[in-house]
């Protein structure tokens, strides 16, 4: 009993967690693109959700409950426990609503084949989103009725988890009809409508397909014989055949559902009598359930696989783009500090030179009032003195000194202009005596 009970709690904590993935997979590309615009997405929104609430069911009932169940052989196990018949009516629930949900995604699929032109008024989103709702209320209400007396929900040993208990008598003819509506519903109903809609729209298919190829291949043929004027055109290779994989793998869900409930009718009805390893055994594939439609609907749908290339590729480019970005605006920042620094170093040297040839101006311009005269060897010793002097203010000269200087500059100019107004006038009087 040890081992079984390890190897279920280790099966289910591998079932729940990898559902958790692949339907986590489905929801982010799905949110991320914000694709829920049509009703199969819509549908596989509603499928993941529900698939992800299973697997944490099965995480915590399966491990937590069962490790308190199995404690508790040795204590008195009260099977009418709050706990557990919350999680029979969630274990009860969840997979019968997954069940439908993917019929509902086989109805989809039928109608876009079947009826393409009519599709869109057919099936829309508000048809959707109200066989959603119908669906949680009837099975809701279908999964209440045991808690009015009809059924219970307890402890099974043999699952390691809370389920759906009933027990046929003949004077309880509500137990019996309760097991049959059960297993209708859950089994014979879903199965029927998946096959059918899945041949239907295989049928249609194969039909199309042989339509498109014999057509495609008769034109060729038409086409070789007028270019190529052979007497044996060459045949065309024969396409790969792509069988309807997916189509077919919708019942792989619902034969992992199928055994856990014919299983219940059976030891409901008392037809025969189960061994605890079978009932365990089809209770863990009842368990991976969740991940089937993860790998099914997600990682095998070649929708989502676009999807997901395209925003991966998206998301490598924004980060190249960054990246780029960072390294050109590095580049750019060590640049201008480089310009800004040799602007500085230039504008240093621009003002040393003007204030050089500010001095050297002054210097040329400048009146030597005082001669200082030196030689080649004392004048770079003087220079400091010769600035200063230079750099004085006409106030600090003296006035004896001004006059000594400039007024000798002013009687000479005066003795040159009376002598060149005297030289005028005798040569004017000369000409005038000559012209008498």
């Amino acid at each position: 009993m040890t081992s079984s009970f390890a190897t279920h709690i280790v099966l289910a904590t591998f079932a729940g967690t990898s559902g958790i993935i692949f339907n986590g997979y489905i929801i982010c590309i799905l949110l991320w693109e914000n694709r829920i615009k049509t009703v199969n997405h819509l549908m596989l929104l509603h499928l993941a959700c529900v698939d992800i609430a299973f697997c944490i069911l099965i995480l915590f009932g399966n491990t937590s409950l069962g490790f308190y169940a199995f404690d508790s052989d040795n204590v008195r196990l009260e099977e009418n426990d709050l706990v557990f018949k919350v999680q029979g009516f969630l274990s009860t629930l969840l997979p019968l609503i997954l069940i439908w949900t993917i019929c509902g995604l086989c109805c989809d699929r039928y109608l876009a084949v079947s009826s393409p032109l009519h599709y869109l008024s057919l099936v829309t989103r508000k048809r959707a989103t109200i066989f959603i709702f119908i669906l949680w209320f009837c099975a809701s209400i279908f999964c209440v009725i045991p808690f009015f007396g009809i059924c219970e929900y307890s402890y099974s040993k043999a699952r390691f988890t809370s389920s759906l208990r009933c027990q046929a008598f003949d004077k309880n003819m509500f137990n019996a009809f309760y097991i049959i509506v059960y297993t209708a519903s859950s089994v014979i109903l879903p199965i029927a409508f998946i096959v059918i809609c899945s041949l239907h729209t295989l049928l249609i298919a194969r039909h199309h397909r042989h339509r498109i190829s014999s057509a495609i291949y008769e034109i060729t043929l038409r086409a070789q014989a007028t270019v190529t004027h052979q007497k044996s055109p060459q045949y065309l290779s024969k396409a790969k055949r792509q069988y309807a994989v997916f189509t077919l793998s919708q019942l792989v869900t619902v034969a992992f559902n199928v055994p856990f409930h014919l299983i219940f009718a059976i030891e409901s009805l008392r037809l025969a009598s189960i061994t605890p390893s079978v009932v365990t055994f089809l209770t863990v594939l009842l368990t991976l359930t969740p991940s089937i439609n993860g790998y099914i609907y997600g990682v095998k749908s070649k929708i989502l696989k676009q999807t997901f290339k395209r925003l991966l590729q998206r998301y490598l480019y924004k980060k190249q783009a960054s990246l780029e970005i960072d390294r050109r605006l590095s580049l750019r920042s060590q640049s201008s500090i480089k310009a800004l620094s040799n602007f500085q170093s230039l504008l240093a040297v621009a003002t040393f030179t003007s204030h050089e040839l500010s001095c050297s101006t002054r210097r040329n311009s400048a009146p030597n009032i005082f001669s200082i005269n030196c030689s080649r060897v004392n004048c770079e010793i003087e220079k400091p003195y010769k600035y200063d002097l230079r750099r004085q203010s006409l106030s600090t000269i003296k006035e004896d000194q001004i006059q000594s200087t400039f007024i000798p500059l002013f009687v000479v100019s005066e003795n040159r202009s009376s002598e060149k107004s005297e030289q005028e006038h005798s040569v004017n009087i000369n000409t005038i005596t000559e012209f008498n």
